[in-house]
């Protein structure tokens, strides 16, 4: 009886077990899209984005398509919200506009950690190191050398309680402007997807075509979110994402700009993840009031501050017949490269001064709407080893001369290899204006140990950071259903980031060690070896014959008497010669 009880309970547990895979399956919700957006330098612009979500709990035991790796990153170091940028390149915002995602060169991360979490600096050092790990970058390189908390910046994106003030103690941003983005980085980053990038539009990320890119981008955000309108279910949502500027490699026409994902990317598109719940294509159609005709036709259309967008579902078959689905666009007319429309805020930062004693940092910010005014945050950490004069900052029109006001101003002095200088402003330029910052500071001689092997190649300076609203959204590359930025009815909102500059700091002859060592080996040699020889050696008479080995003497005797010989042969034959006279 026993075994057959146990054989009457094996279905139901069998059927219990599928009951909780199918459940487990269906709270996980995945998705996928891309958006294309052709430029008007000849470039496309694509976006990836990845979104992965799991119902928000204490704690996370298992998970159908959310990371397991991630998941225990933000569960072992009490992370609320998590955002990692990869960046190679530079965006030209002067000639693309704004793109979805803004991320400067190099590395990026911030991080916002729940209220009960202890030892923040402990915590963001553990964080830190789990992500140098998880994506096989220098993300261990971070501490609170390069590590502030921004005061106005970086607030949470994610579900926040309102009842609350936000404690910026809980936050930490770090930056490595000298961090290089490659496969190494791209393929632990491809992991992260259910798909991994055998299926889906991930299967579009070629590692050869994107980093070999004007302008390529990866990164990842972790944030509690709303999973239905009414916000009665709270998810974690995983956002995997990356960006690049590709130019059309195959070129029929230079004055015509032809593109398609299969020559820009030289894969085909397919299905779409089976796991995921869509797989959309959004294609910009600001071109085609220039000419540019694309294919096929979209599944359907939509509009994004005035902006027609057409979506491409991979999954409908009216709009892809057959397996291999392709889409790209065609110019009928030439295409001017030369007439670019500059945004509606520009931002060029640079060094200046004269020396490796004295100098300064510049950030000319432009507005170029002629009506609204824009008030602007900024945000600067500059290292420790130059020494800011912050009775120096200036803020003044450019055309005018006239200084402009600070309405609030943030700032934390640095100290010697512990922190970095941070500072933040906020003011507001007024309609076609252009204001200068700058700021003087003093080079530091370094010890001869903090110099990189490269010490002549200069030290890397952030990029400064510059938060605005901006009244239009028309120089932003993004449809209203897609973007991750903060936008509204009426104004949107844009972060900027400048270019890394390049210092070069009073540099010690790193070759004088090795011209001393060298000089000094060669005197010891000459010096010590005369010296030893005089002191250690004993000076006797050496007499050849006496102490010549007994060959040798039977040598010496042979040849005397060969000598005799020969003396004896020659008197003879003179004798013989006087005879015969």
């Amino acid at each position: 009886m026993g075994r057959v009880g146990a054989f009457a309970v094996l279905p139901a547990l069998l059927l219990l077990a599928a009951v909780e895979t199918l459940s487990s399956q269906n709270s996980d919700r995945f998705s996928e899209e891309l958006f294309v957006s052709p430029l008007s330098t000849g470039h496309v612009y694509l976006h990836f984005k990845f979104s992965i979500s799991t119902p928000l709990r204490s704690k996370y035991v298992h998970m159908d398509y959310f990371p397991k790796s991630v998941i225990d990153i933000v569960q072992a170091h009490n992370v609320r919200e998590l955002h990692v940028r990869l960046t190679q390149g530079a965006f030209r915002h002067e000639k693309w506009g704004y793109p979805i995602l803004s991320a400067p060169s190099g590395a990026e991360v911030w991080a916002w950690f729940q209220d009960d979490a202890s030892s923040i600096a402990d915590k963001w050092r553990g964080l830190t190191n789990s992500l140098a790990g998880l994506l096989c970058a220098t993300f261990n390189d971070i501490s609170s050398v390069n590590s502030i908390s921004p005061q106005w910046n970086f607030r949470p994106e994610g579900l926040v309680d309102s009842s609350r003030s936000v404690n910026t103690s809980l936050l930490r941003y770090s930056m490595l402007p000298r961090e290089n983005l490659c496969t190494e980085n791209l393929t632990p980053w491809k992991k992260l997807l259910p798909c991994y990038d055998r299926a889906g539009l991930a299967k579009l990320l070629n590692a050869v075509k994107l980093l070999s890119a004007h302008y390529f981008n990866i990164a990842f955000d972790v944030k509690p979110v709303c999973g239905d309108p009414e916000c009665h279910e709270q998810r974690l949502q995983l956002e995997v994402s990356a960006t690049a500027a590709v130019l059309p490699g195959s070129i029929e026409d230079e004055d015509k700009l032809n593109w398609s994902l299969r020559d820009l990317l030289e894969i085909d598109v397919d299905s779409g993840c089976p796991l995921a719940t869509h797989s959309l294509v959004y294609v910009n159609q600001s071109m085609k009031s220039r000419g540019m005709v694309f294919y096929p036709a979209p599944t359907y259309f939509t509009v994004a501050h005035e902006e027609d967008i057409a979506v491409y579902d991979l999954r409908n078959t009216i709009t892809f017949p057959k397996p291999q689905r392709n889409i790209g666009g065609k110019s009928s007319h030439a295409m001017d490269y030369t007439h670019t429309q500059s945004p509606f805020l520009e931002v060029h930062r640079y060094v200046s001064g004269v020396g490796q004693q004295y100098g300064g940092i510049k950030c000319l910010m432009k507005n170029n709407n002629p009506d609204v005014p824009v008030t602007v945050s900024y945000m600067e950490i500059v290292p420790w080893f130059l020494r800011l004069y912050f009775h120096t900052i200036r803020l003044q029109d450019l055309e005018k001369g006239t200084p402009v006001p600070i309405t609030r101003q943030h700032f934390v002095l640095a100290r010697d290899r512990q922190l970095p200088h941070h500072i933040e402003l906020l003011f507001t330029i007024p309609p076609a204006t252009t204001v200068e910052l700058s700021v003087e500071f003093d080079y530091t001689l370094l010890k001869w140990t903090e110099y990189p092997p490269d010490a002549n190649h200069g030290f890397h300076i952030p990029p400064a950071v510059i938060s605005a609203r901006l009244a239009d959204c028309q120089d932003f590359q993004f449809p209203k259903n897609f973007t991750q930025l903060r936008s509204t009815e009426n104004a949107c909102f844009l972060r900027l980031y400048t270019k890394a500059l390049l210092v070069s700091l009073p540099t010690p002859d790193f070759s004088m060690p090795y011209n001393v060592i060298c000089m000094t080996c060669t005197v010891l040699a000459l010096a010590f070896g005369p010296i030893h020889a005089i002191t250690t050696k004993r000076f006797v008479v050496f007499d050849p014959q006496k102490h010549a080995p007994p060959l040798k003497r039977l040598k010496t005797v042979v040849a005397g008497v060969m000598e005799r010989v020969k003396g004896r042969l020659r008197r003879w034959r003179g004798k013989n010669e006087e005879h015969k006279e």
